[in-house]
Formats: structure tokens, sequence, C-alpha cells
């Protein structure tokens, strides 16, 4: 736990010899990751699965992490929201081929969200973030959940700086105005 406290720069000393010290880094940041691919994919089992993923992606690009880039965190953000995105092109190449030849499945289309909380308020942002597309989720996500800097973000998903925060202008009033409808609907 003293671990988490820390802050990024501290986990420069994880490197050895140009090689992430993994084990260390997911016990850091083994909840991001799976916050990450839980609101990226949408349900509980999709995320452990796409988690355990990204570990594996993490251990082989370990050597490809430079210091001068930016912080780990950001990387591994990246990594998983990068991930994640690959994970929905599938997810949307199989629906494709589904419905190209007429069958029947809700394996794919049915998206139920096991929260792994029942507070209200998550569930109804889990929502919202659902409405949104995958870019826009992950421009929130990256903005507010994990708090990074817009510039950061533009960066992180190589969108240009110059219309980052018209983006997330958009996505933020699309989410808000999903959270309003939801609010009108249970009045």
């Amino acid at each position: 736990m003293e671990n988490e406290r820390q802050p990024d720069s501290a986990l420069y000393p994880l490197l050895r010899n140009g090689v992430l010290d993994i084990p260390s880094l997911m016990l850091r940041y083994q909840r991001d990751v799976y916050t990450t691919c839980y609101y990226m994919l949408g349900n509980e089992e999709d995320a452990k699965d796409a988690a355990q993923g990204i570990w594996e992606r993490v251990w082989r690009k370990s050597g490809t992490y430079k210091e001068s880039e930016g912080a780990i965190r950001t990387w591994l953000h990246t990594i998983s929201i990068n991930y994640c995105r690959d994970v929905l092109r599938k997810q949307r190449r199989r629906r494709s081929i589904v419905s190209m030849l007429g069958l029947q499945s809700g394996e794919y289309d049915n998206i139920v969200a096991l929260m792994p909380s029942d507070l209200d308020l998550r569930i109804d942002l889990f929502a919202a973030l659902q409405q949104l597309d995958v870019e826009d989720r992950s421009i929130l996500l990256l903005r507010y959940y994990y708090n990074y800097a817009a510039v950061e973000v533009a960066h992180m998903l190589n969108i240009p700086r110059t219309t980052i925060y018209k983006r997330i202008a958009q996505a933020a009033e699309i989410a808000r105005s999903h959270l309003r409808q939801e609010n009108n609907d249970e009045q």
C-alpha cells in the first residue's frame, strides 16, 4: 500500500537495466488498468480479460518505455486505452459478420453492466459513459477520472491540441445530458 501513495517519479527507480519491474507496476496500477477496461468495455468479464492482455502487452513493450516521454502512469494508461480500442474494434467486426450472415446472437449485442459497486452515482456515470463513442469515452476517462491535463490527453490519444478542449466539452455535454435524462426518468 505504501507504494500506491508515492508519486510517479518514485517509480523511476523501478527501472532495472532498461526493463520495468512488472510485478511492482501490477501491484501499483492493477486497479487503474482494470477500471479503464471496465469503463471502456462495459462489463466485468471483458474488463478482466483485457486487463490480463494489457499486462502481457506491458511486459512485451517494457523495453520501449522512455522516462523522457512521460510518466509511467501515462504510458500504462495509453497502452490500456489502445488495447481496449482494439478489443472494441474486434467486437464491432464480429457483430458486423454476425449481422451480415443474419445470425441471432445476443452474445455480442447484450452489454449488461455488472458494477463493482451498487452506488447509484457510479451506475448513472457508467450508463452515461456507455452512451459515448469510444473516443469520447477515452477522453473523459483520462481527463476526469484519472485527472490528466487536457494537453496530456491530447498527446496520449493523438488528438490535435487545438481540438482537445472542444472534444472534452462535447463529450462532457453528452454525458451530462444522459445523466439529466436518467434523473428526469426517475422522477
